[in-house]
């Protein structure tokens, strides 16, 4: 996974158009996102099977080993499936910027203005995302 993650980042620094690179990242993390999640369904029904064995086990010694073994696969699977929902946000963000790189492009008019600004009130307490987009 490592190895996939580093390759991702040397495809995203090289001489490609940046939008081409935001949607290498996008399509890359979110890959890596589902892949996460699967893999924290798996970790998590393996989990679900240690803690019906611990219900069905009258051996003290095999109780402590296997409440163990439940808790670190459920940690486990939620620390795998937190880091996919990271990577999907991560995919969806980067699929976005592509995607705004692309309209700001297209749109001469456009080309000197920001796509995104924030804005905020700070009387309100409040801040915003302005997305300049011409149609």
């Amino acid at each position: 996974m490592t190895a996939l993650i580093v390759t991702l980042l040397v495809l995203a620094s090289g001489s490609v158009h940046a939008a081409g690179r935001a949607r290498t990242l996008g399509v890359g993390c979110f890959a890596l996102g589902i892949g996460l999640k699967f893999g924290g369904v798996v970790v998590g029904t393996g989990a679900a099977e240690t803690y019906d064995d611990y219900l069905l086990t009258a051996d003290r010694a095999r109780l402590t080993a296997l409440r163990e073994d439940f808790r670190s696969e459920r940690r486990l699977g939620r620390g795998l499936s937190g880091a996919g929902n990271g990577l999907l946000v991560a995919g969806v963000l980067f699929a976005t910027l592509s995607l705004l790189r692309d309209s700001s492009d297209a749109s001469e008019q456009l080309a000197h203005a920001p796509p995104i600004s924030l804005t905020h009130d700070r009387a309100r307490r409040e801040l915003g995302v302005l997305w300049r987009h011409g149609f």
